[in-house]
């Protein structure tokens, strides 16, 4: 899944699907710098999650063509906490 792959003529993998951090955190420390519920604003356009529903083993994401169940457990596994 992490290998590049032709999809609707772009090379993807399942990083496409991640977002990259540093352009998060520096969306989050701009929305703390908001007063009177702008930070509200700022989060607003900064974080807009989503459901995709898996109504079938042979749906696929439409921003990658990997079945969407696979995608699912891709980040089930990879979203532990490493032990220490």
């Amino acid at each position: 899944m992490e290998r590049q792959r032709l999809n609707n003529g772009k090379f993807v993998s399942i990083h496409l699907l991640m977002r990259d951090g540093r352009e998060l955190a520096a969306g989050l420390r701009n929305a703390r710098t908001r007063t009177n519920n702008g930070w509200a604003d700022a989060l607003s356009k900064l974080v807009a999650p989503y459901l995709e529903f898996v109504t079938s083993g042979d749906a696929t994401c439409e921003h990658t063509g990997l079945r969407l169940m696979d995608v699912w457990r891709y980040f089930r596994h990879t979203w532990t906490n490493q032990y220490h």
